[in-house]
């Protein structure tokens, strides 16, 4: 990650954990000693809101630091801003259409948890015949966050739309668990180790050339004698 990247990460954090912070005591303020009015109300949908884009901004950029899928990371963190921004006026703002308002609210909030899903999946290592699952899982996430919106938009009475929404959400909790799973799965890397052999100076009784050999059985480099080296150890 480059030093822009890890600036702007850093701030990211400081100022969600501030948002953060502000909303919880609002909402505990709210809830001792408010009256559950109408602003009451907005005020914790607002909290809420904060909380949740924060929590989908932030699984948006877990990839940016892997390098792996950082498209996705982009995108999210653009998705979670734009969400904010219309969440907020479908709370306060008396004169906007509750109805298809409310509905692109929800699929801005779906899109949103999609791309978090996404990158958080994409941090796990595949390799080998199994890497396949990453692409084939992210396409499902989004295939049905997109047939989701769809059908709250269109609102078809179709029972074959219903059976496909319930394989299209099978096939992303598979895709979702499965993943971590079969990362566990995968080769071991199996590493010898070998003990670094000591180098000591040495002058060859020979042809006394001063070189650095290596501990135990050796040869001169100039004129070839076999020459045993030893290291006292306390």
């Amino acid at each position: 990650m480059t030093p822009v990247l890890l600036g702007l990460r850093r701030w990211f954090l400081i100022i969600l954990i501030i948002s953060l912070g502000i909303s919880a005591l609002t909402a505990i303020f709210i809830l001792i000693f408010g009256e559950f009015g109408d602003t009451e109300g907005k005020i914790i949908f607002t909290t809420l809101t904060i909380s949740l884009y924060s929590l989908t901004g932030m699984g948006s950029a877990a990839s940016l630091e892997r390098g792996r899928w950082s498209l996705l990371s982009y995108l999210g963190l653009m998705v979670a801003i734009v969400g904010f921004a219309v969440f907020l006026p479908g709370i306060w703002a008396e004169w906007i259409g509750r109805d298809n308002y409310s509905k692109f609210m929800a699929s801005i909030g779906l899109f949103s948890f999609s791309f978090a899903q996404s990158s958080l999946l994409s941090t796990v290592r595949l390799q080998g015949k199994t890497s396949f699952l990453m692409p084939a899982t992210i396409l499902v996430i989004f295939a049905l966050a997109s047939f989701v919106t769809a059908v709250l938009f269109a609102e078809p009475d179709n029972i074959d739309l219903a059976r496909a929404l319930g394989v299209l959400a099978v096939l992303d909790g598979f895709g979702t668990v499965s993943i971590p799973l079969v990362s566990r799965l995968g080769p071991a890397e199996t590493t010898v180790a070998t003990r670094q052999k000591s180098q000591v100076e040495v002058r060859c009784p020979r042809c006394n050339t001063l070189q650095h050999l290596d501990e135990g059985g050796a040869r001169c480099r100039k004129c070839s004698l076999e020459i045993t080296v030893r290291t006292q150890r306390w």
